[in-house]
């Protein structure tokens, strides 16, 4: 078999003196193209959705999901993640002791985006008519959980609100485990975990909001 036209890169194609030999010619076409291709990944973007990534990417692999609209780029270990748009998550409420607060007709919703390690997250409680916030005004701090586990919950950092009417009240965000983050006052995020937290009232008042905003690293 007599290979009838190479490309300048050396990509081998029939031509028309040679279609006996096409099935052939094909193969090492194909075979060509997979050598040329190998290591060079990263020059091209596969779009998938999140459960039909590719299963051995190499390094520096490029990717467009189409059920979250987010870019990635595989480093070798992980996908790292690139949101252009909010993705939506619902956060569990508790408080840091007693009685645990129901939702009953509120709404609790939450959102974040990543930009590789760097989460930011939102989250938004609207108190309803039967929603209860604890059994004591003891019970100090609200925890809502975050979309992703946190690397140092420590460095969590971020504020939020309580609004009702004309009334708003400022809170700082606690970061309170790896997975979890308080609001609560500037005075109760300087003082010891467990101590001196301002009292949040026991009952809820409907249409009641509180708005949490979180920066941190996954």
């Amino acid at each position: 078999m007599a290979d009838h036209y190479t490309s300048g890169d050396a990509l081998v194609y029939p031509d028309t003196a040679s279609a006996a030999d096409i099935p052939l010619i094909a193969q090492k076409l194909a075979n060509s193209v997979q050598a040329a291709l190998t290591g060079r990944e990263s020059r091209f973007i596969a779009v998938c959705t999140s459960s039909t990534r590719p299963a051995s990417p190499a390094a520096g692999a490029l990717i467009y999901e189409t059920d979250t609209k987010a870019f990635g780029v595989w480093n070798g270990v992980a996908w790292s993640m690139w949101d252009t748009t909010d993705q939506s998550y619902t956060p569990t409420w508790t408080v840091d002791a007693g009685t645990a607060p129901a939702l009953g007709n509120g709404t609790l919703t939450g959102t974040y985006r990543r930009a590789g390690a760097n989460i930011t997250a939102q989250i938004k409680l609207v108190s309803g008519t039967t929603t209860t916030y604890s059994d004591s005004g003891n019970h100090r701090v609200f925890l809502f959980s975050l979309p992703i586990t946190s690397g140092d919950y420590t460095l969590i950092s971020g504020q939020g609100r309580t609004s009702y009417g004309s009334t708003t009240t400022l809170w700082y965000a606690l970061g309170w485990s790896s997975s979890k983050v308080g609001m609560s006052t500037a005075a109760a995020a300087a003082a010891a975990v467990g101590s001196n937290y301002p009292a949040i009232p026991p009952a809820a008042t409907a249409g009641t909001t509180w708005s949490l905003r979180v920066h941190y690293t996954a």
